[in-house]
C-alpha cells in the first residue's frame, strides 16, 4: 500500500461525488477501461489486512481517511519517499525502472500464469 500511495495521489470531484487516483510521481499504470463500467451503480468491499491497519488506522485506532460516503473527502497527497521502509525503498528502486503506463489486461492475465515473475517481466 505505501508503494502505491507513493506512486497516486487522491483527487476528489466534488461536483461528481466521487474519487480519482492520479499519477504523481510516475504513471506505473495505463487506464483500465473495463474497471469504468458501471462503477456508479455498484459497490466494492475494501478487507484491510492485520499488517496493513497502520496505513488506514492511525495509533489510536481512528480512520485516517473516511470509510464511509462523504460529500467532502480530503484529497490525499503522495507519500513521500523518506516515508517508506528500507525493504520498500528496495522495491521502489525496481518499479521506477518499469516503464510508464504499464498496460494493465495484459498484467492481470499474468496472475493466471504458473511463472508469474517471468510472465510480467517477460
Amino acid at each position: 500500500m505505501p508503494l502505491f500511495l507513493h506512486f497516486y495521489k487522491t483527487q476528489p470531484t466534488l461536483t461528481k461525488g466521487w474519487v480519482s487516483f492520479l499519477g504523481a510521481n510516475k504513471s506505473l499504470f495505463d487506464l483500465y477501461l473495463a474497471s469504468y463500467k458501471g462503477f456508479k451503480t455498484g459497490f466494492f468491499k475494501v478487507l484491510i489486512p492485520a499488517r496493513g491497519r497502520k496505513f488506514i488506522f492511525d495509533e489510536e485506532d481512528r480512520p485516517k481517511f473516511p470509510l464511509y460516503w462523504t460529500q467532502m473527502p480530503p484529497p490525499v497527497d503522495p507519500w513521500a519517499e523518506d516515508r517508506l521502509t528500507p525493504i520498500e525503498r528496495a522495491d521502489l528502486v525496481v518499479l521506477k525502472t518499469l516503464p510508464d503506463k504499464i498496460p494493465l489486461r495484459p498484467l492481470i492475465q499474468c496472475l493466471r500464469c504458473p511463472d508469474l515473475s517471468g510472465a510480467v517481466y517477460g
